[in-house]
């Protein structure tokens, strides 16, 4: 099972800024990063997301479209199947939610994914635009920590999102101070 969780960022501490922690991400390997995306490019990896045929694939099961995608995830770069990958979510988001996600949280997104910071204003989108990189690192088989200011936003955001992820075939959860 795929997984997601959400964790206020005062747990993470120090340990975060750790020597060893540095060491430790730069050792990691690069594949689970895709190449990086000129703005000028972005512009068509946004258009290829947003066209992306999703009813093309076998089946309308969003959670065995997943598997097939992880699969495919595990043989192949991110790059090949980044703009499926953000489709479905979008489409997810779209179905479950009832919104649709802007360009701005798309790129966003991809930003994120690219290990970028991004910073957005309040009401922009955040918890949506994270979602995204989530899932695309998700199915790539790592575990996946989503870091919030504090445990009031990280129980919201999890909530939020835990259908969504569901639907997804990934599994969602929130780690508060008081657990």
């Amino acid at each position: 099972m795929l997984r997601a969780l959400w964790l206020p960022a005062e747990l993470l501490g120090k340990r975060l800024n750790s020597v060893s922690e540095r060491r430790r991400r730069s050792a990691a390997p690069r594949s689970v990063v895709p190449k990086k995306i000129s703005p000028g490019a972005c512009q068509n990896v946004l258009d290829r997301i947003l066209h992306f045929d999703l009813q093309s694939g076998p089946g309308g099961n969003p959670s065995m479209a997943m598997l097939r995608l992880k699969h495919r995830a595990q043989h192949s770069g991110i790059d090949e199947i980044l703009p499926e990958a953000f489709a479905m979510v979008n489409a997810a988001i779209s179905r479950i939610l009832g919104v649709q996600a802007t360009g701005e949280q798309l790129l966003a997104g991809l930003h994120m994914l690219q290990g970028r910071i991004v910073e957005m204003n309040a009401g922009e989108g955040k918890t949506i635009a994270a979602a995204f990189p989530a899932v695309v690192h998700a199915l790539r088989g790592s575990s996946v920590h989503v870091i919030t200011a504090n445990d009031y936003l990280a129980a919201r955001d999890a909530d939020l999102l835990a259908p969504v992820y569901r639907s997804l075939g990934i599994s969602a959860g929130a780690v508060l101070g008081y657990m």
